[in-house]
């Protein structure tokens, strides 16, 4: 994928606005080079002249060792690092004292989750940054505040991904590809803005002209709040249940909403059609019975997964988030059949 230098240029310059890097400060650096959100640490740390200290993935479960050790004042991880930390209870209030900011990226973030990392971290700002490659590493940000008001309906259990990097520009589609207001896909333009991909092929239906601009197609699902977006999932993860278009991500938005723990749905293709499942995840096994109730008055019949299973360690792939292959063969040896899940 041909991400430019004037692409990262810009994505340098949002980044430099925001968090005014110094040569004094230290990054962590917990993912694979491969893994692009990589590149959220490295290039802001090199063009700052800050340090980056490499961590493994062990020593990444222990960041207050290394915040000492290393002197550390910046964190990047995906929120699966955090979610684990705190089900095992590694942080210990103002443990990561030294930290001045904190970056989490690559899935949602969970506001419990961000509660639980600013205790840890009391003196720093927390931000909650989304981006696909195509958008060059992160194109949004949201800043959490623990004593915000909470209580606008669309906030939901996850950390909204905020608004658009400065001089990036957004809007939302409909289904029907006109402007929606409150809910829809989220299509951006700006000079983070790649270009094409070395495929022309694979540029179909990826850009849109709209005010005589071209705009880039993330995808990606979210709702307009008071707080800025919240992201509800993949436009593509959309399957097909007894006739119903059912879109996957809405169904794990209103777990985690309901249930207030982090949440994975996927459909299984099993004899007679295609079954809905979904994952809780998190420490404390919720009431079964009583969250499907719940989740019944939220969600219309055909959306209500026929499934509901409660994991207390999830597992993590190789970029640190929440491994959801694995979860889908666990989902199929439950079942008892060989069937293949739509992810």
């Amino acid at each position: 994928m041909p991400v430019s230098h004037g692409n990262v240029s810009a994505f340098l310059a949002a980044s430099r606005s925001r968090y005014a890097v110094r040569p004094e400060d230290r990054f962590s650096q917990v993912h694979e080079t491969t893994f692009d959100l990589a590149m959220c640490d490295l290039f802001p740390a090199w063009a700052g002249g800050a340090c980056v200290c490499v961590l493994s993935r062990l020593q990444a479960l222990d960041p207050a060792r290394w915040v000492r050790r290393y002197g550390l004042t910046v964190w990047h991880s995906t929120p699966s690092l955090a979610r684990g930390l705190q089900r095992a209870d590694r942080l210990a209030p103002g443990s990561l004292a030294g930290l001045r900011q904190s970056v989490f990226a690559g899935e949602p973030l969970l506001v419990e989750t961000a509660r639980y990392w600013q205790r840890a971290a009391p003196d720093g700002v927390l931000d909650n940054i989304y981006g696909p490659t195509e958008l060059t590493i992160a194109c949004t940000a949201f800043r959490w505040h623990p004593d915000q008001d909470l209580s606008d309906p669309g906030y939901g259990a996850t950390v909204p991904i905020g608004t658009a990097n400065t001089g990036m520009a957004a809007m939302l589609l409909a289904p029907d590809g006109s402007p929606a207001e409150d809910t829809g896909e989220l299509v951006m333009t700006g000079p983070q803005m790649f270009r094409g991909y070395l495929e022309p092929a694979q540029d179909t239906g990826r850009f849109l002209e709209h005010g005589g601009r071209r705009w880039y197609r993330t995808g990606d699902q979210v709702r307009a709040t008071a707080h800025g977006w919240v992201h509800l999932g993949r436009k593509d993860a959309q399957v097909k249940i007894n006739g119903y278009r059912v879109e996957v991500g809405e169904v794990e938005a209103a777990l985690r909403d309901t249930s207030g723990t982090d949440a994975v749905a996927f459909a299984l293709d099993v004899p007679g059609g295609t079954r809905l499942v979904a994952y809780l995840l998190g420490d404390s096994e919720p009431d079964i019975k009583d969250l499907a109730e719940r989740l019944a008055t939220r969600l219309p019949p055909y959306m209500l997964p026929r499934h509901l299973w409660w994991l207390p360690d999830a597992p993590v792939n190789a970029h640190g988030k929440t491994d959801r292959s694995r979860l889908r063969e666990d989902a199929v040896r439950r079942l008892g059949h060989e069937g293949e899940a739509t992810p």
